[in-house]
């Protein structure tokens, strides 16, 4: 496949426009990763440092100046036509008679594009690191015909659309499942708190670390950025027997929940289910449900929706985490237990079957990168019956 200077198919082409005081401007940015644009709030022209602004037009190539290393780069879609950005974001036309705009997106989100971006940074520092269009107008690219350019797009956007296709899958299965348990939560009359229905309730700790015989042991420890999972089975790390008596740290049997006090980002409530027996860190509250009163994994999907509820009680300023008591305190409905079973088994369907969506569309995302580099690097080609089967051309 030839490879040709940017420079050959794309010139720099701005649409300066003079801003007036009182006119609103709607302005767009680029994110990172070769993930688009984005539409920023609307300006008024006196509310701007800048005394001119740059109109896109559909089809054209944008990058932002100073985030370009990290894949700050795109083509103008539809619905971006007409907006603007500033100086720091150059626009290019496209020479489509050799390069179509939707190949040109592709190339946008091809990581080894972005390495060649990174390698003409300039300036001081992490956010003062720009690449200028002389730079990336010298940057070469793969370019094969504009007949094998659209075969290319064509079937990267059909993997797309298995992925778009398995995430709104996912998201459907997720609402039905707060739909049951909103349900519940407005219809039922009798509740429990938490520490009623649970015959132990612990969080675990972690041994000393400067002692290597309390690591790689036979049982998983698990830590709260763990937690999130249905069925846990594997952790990163594992504790010997001495390091689980040494400690305060205990063995939850199989079919305990999980519940993340703390951690990074929106760690702190997140619940799993055990499939085996295991250890926690600190972060973690095990809890042992009482089967007399509830279903294990009634009690598991019910905690998962009251995860928003449970968030909302976390104490302290700098970084509001979970305790052992509010967990406690959290409500739980008090149903039959052919209800509850009836309940679980219509969740445990709806969220098996998410479950293979998001793993699907993760596949498929895989896949979706390894396949656009070997057709941009040429170490996969698609034949000419490409056409006929697929409606490319």
């Amino acid at each position: 496949m030839p490879d040709v200077p940017l420079g050959d198919v794309l010139s720099l082409d701005r649409d300066e426009v003079k801003l007036e005081p009182d006119v609103s401007y709607t302005t767009a940015g680029v994110l990172n990763y070769g993930r688009g644009l984005f539409e920023r709030p609307a300006v008024l022209g006196n509310e701007t440092k800048y005394k001119s602004y740059f109109r896109l037009h559909r089809g054209q190539f944008v990058y932002s100046k100073l985030f370009a290393w990290e894949g700050a780069l795109t083509t103008v879609t539809g619905g971006f036509d007409g907006m603007f950005v500033s100086q720091e974001f150059p626009s290019f036309s496209i020479d489509r008679s050799r390069l179509l705009p939707e190949y040109m997106r592709l190339i946008t989100q091809w990581p080894a594009f972005w390495a060649d971006v990174r390698s003409g940074e300039a300036g001081m520092g992490s956010r003062r690191k720009r690449v200028h269009p002389d730079f990336l107008l010298g940057l070469r690219i793969p370019l094969p015909d504009v007949t094998q350019q659209r075969r290319i797009v064509d079937l990267v956007a059909h993997v797309d659309a298995v992925v778009a296709a398995s995430r709104a899958h996912h998201g459907a299965g997720l609402v039905a499942q707060r739909s049951i348990l909103q349900d519940v939560l407005e219809t039922c009359e009798a509740y429990e708190p938490l520490a009623n229905v649970v015959v132990k309730a612990k969080a675990g700790a972690t041994p000393k670390r400067d002692d290597a015989s309390n690591f790689g042991g036979e049982i998983p420890w698990l830590k709260s950025g763990e937690v999130g999972q249905d069925g846990i089975s594997e952790t990163e790390e594992s504790i010997t027997d001495d390091a689980l008596a040494r400690s305060s740290a205990w063995l939850m049997p199989p079919q305990s929940l999980v519940v993340a006090m703390y951690g990074q980002g929106n760690t702190a409530g997140t619940v799993g289910f055990t499939s085996i027996a295991m250890a926690s860190n600190q972060a973690v509250l095990g809890l042992v449900p009482d089967d007399t009163k509830v279903n294990p994994r009634f009690l598991f999907h019910w905690l998962k929706f009251r995860k928003p509820a449970m968030r909302e009680r976390r104490v302290g300023s700098t970084q509001p985490n979970l305790n052992k008591q509010i967990v406690l305190e959290e409500i739980v409905p008090m149903l039959p237990t052919a209800e509850q079973e009836r309940i679980v088994g219509v969740l445990d369907v709806i969220g098996e079957t998410a479950n293979h969506s998001d793993q699907l569309a993760t596949d498929a995302g895989r896949t979706r990168l390894a396949l656009l580099s070997s057709l941009l690097t040429e170490t996969t080609t698609i034949a000419e019956p490409y056409d006929s089967l697929m409606g490319a051309v």
